[in-house]
């Protein structure tokens, strides 16, 4: 059921159809205001004589329809969006492959989807690097990374810089600050031209720790030294809060933070665990 406005103001964006009376099985009252079609948009009716009615609606745009899903507004249809983690679905869109995930190749292929928002993520897909051309090399957190050729757009972590507390105390956070982290957003910014909504990403604080550690040294940090566990996810969260504000303060419009929690056959931890470090 959809109801209509009535006060609604015409424009350019509006599309009229008059139907004759014998023709309006979609309503289930001539004189009412509640009609049944699909999800058309915004509704509005007018009685133009006592034998037709004109039905306006308008077509939402693809960045007001994802943002007023965001705020459980009202809808004209169900918005588009997914992540653009193939390297062969970029390939088959733009005709060309990209080595990493950059902001040019994902809003043009948002675009050519369809999609009504873009994903740019913080500093480019992590690990943020300037330059990733050899197989093997090492993030500014200190993880020792991998390329594959089946992770894609993130490489895969093989070696992981803490063990202990005592490697705790080595550990250079990284400067989120650093002005070209944001380079991919103002790309974005500027080629979506305010048409589709831009998403922000940031990794969560866990995903980040479980980089920092890897899963086997983190279970055990679980037990052995908890509070390991607890003052990594105080470091990381700094650095991504921080990055959060950045991003927000430069114009982008949602954030979604990117958080590996699970096997298929169950999380990583425990409810009770998740609740007391995360």
């Amino acid at each position: 059921m959809a109801r209509a406005h009535p006060n609604w103001s015409m424009n350019d964006g509006k599309k009229n159809l008059v139907w004759d009376v014998c023709d309006l099985v979609w309503f289930n009252s001539l004189y009412t205001d509640e009609v049944v079609l699909p999800q058309l948009g915004e509704l509005t009716i007018e009685f133009t004589n006592p034998d037709c009615v004109s039905i306006f609606w308008r077509t939402m745009k693809s960045k007001e329809r994802f943002l007023a899903a965001l705020n459980l507004g009202q809808l004209d249809r169900v918005p588009l969006f997914d992540f653009l983690d193939s390297q062969n679905l970029f390939e088959n869109l733009t005709g060309h492959r990209p080595s990493q995930y950059k902001a040019k190749e994902a809003v043009e292929a948002a675009f050519k989807l369809g999609h009504d928002a873009v994903m740019i993520a913080f500093g480019g897909a992590v690990p943020y690097q300037n330059e990733r051309s050899v197989d093997i090399y090492v993030d500014e957190w200190g993880t020792r990374w991998k390329k594959t050729g089946y992770s894609w757009p993130v490489d895969a972590p093989i070696a992981y810089p803490i063990k202990t507390r005592d490697d705790l105390r080595k550990v250079k956070i990284p400067d989120p600050t650093i002005p070209e982290r944001l380079n991919d957003i103002r790309t974005a910014i500027e080629l979506t031209k305010n048409k589709i909504t831009i998403i922000g990403g940031i990794l969560g604080p866990f995903s980040e720790v479980c980089y920092l550690m890897g899963l086997q040294a983190l279970s055990i940090a679980v037990y052995d030294d908890p509070n390991l566990i607890i003052d990594l996810h105080k470091l990381t969260s700094e650095f991504f809060i921080e990055a959060a504000k950045r991003m927000i303060d430069i114009g982008i419009d949602a954030i979604v933070i990117f958080e590996d929690l699970a096997f298929h056959s169950g999380p990583f931890l425990s409810p009770a665990h998740f609740r007391k470090f995360t």
